[in-house]
Order: C-alpha cells, then sequence, then structure tokens
C-alpha cells in the first residue's frame, strides 16, 4: 500500500467515525427529548410523593433491624455471661 492510499484510508476512517457519532448524537437527543416531553408535572409530583413514602418506610425498617440487633445482642451477652458463670462455678 503506498502512501496516499494509506492517507485517504485513515481520513476515510476519520469521515466515517465522525459520522456515525453526528447520527448518534442526533438519535440520543431525540429520544431524550421525547422523554423528557412525555412527564408531566402531576406525574412527577405522585413519583415525589410515592418517593417520600417509601423513604420513610425504609427508614422505620432500618429502625426495627437495629433494635433486633440490639435485642440479640443482649441475648448473647446473657448467654456468654451465664456460661462464663457455669464455668467458674465447676471449678470451685
Amino acid at each position: 500500500m503506498d502512501r496516499y492510499t494509506a492517507l485517504v484510508a485513515i481520513g476515510g476512517m476519520f469521515l466515517g467515525g465522525f459520522t456515525i457519532a453526528c447520527i448518534a448524537w442526533v438519535i440520543v437527543s431525540a429520544i431524550s427529548r421525547r422523554k423528557r416531553e412525555g412527564v408531566s408535572e402531576s406525574v412527577v409530583g405522585r413519583i415525589e410523593d410515592r418517593l417520600a413514602r417509601m423513604e420513610q418506610a425504609i427508614e422505620a425498617v432500618a429502625i426495627e433491624v437495629e433494635r433486633v440487633a440490639e435485642g440479640q445482642r443482649f441475648t448473647t451477652k446473657l448467654l456468654s455471661d451465664k456460661k462464663g458463670e457455669g464455668v467458674l462455678e465447676r471449678r470451685s
């Protein structure tokens, strides 16, 4: 392959890549514009309300899980204390 053929091939690759990038940009912008126009304010308000309720529910679940974990830690401590006392009593 001579020098000029290589330059034409490289130029064609750059031009083809630029063309594909431009077409992709047009398609993506059209899709995003369609999505933005399709959502009304009432739908956004309902989604925000629903997300707020979900956030409250998740926080409530987290609090309950922490209470269960605290109870489990307390029970484990009691059981380990009883096992420790039993070992000491047997040795004495």
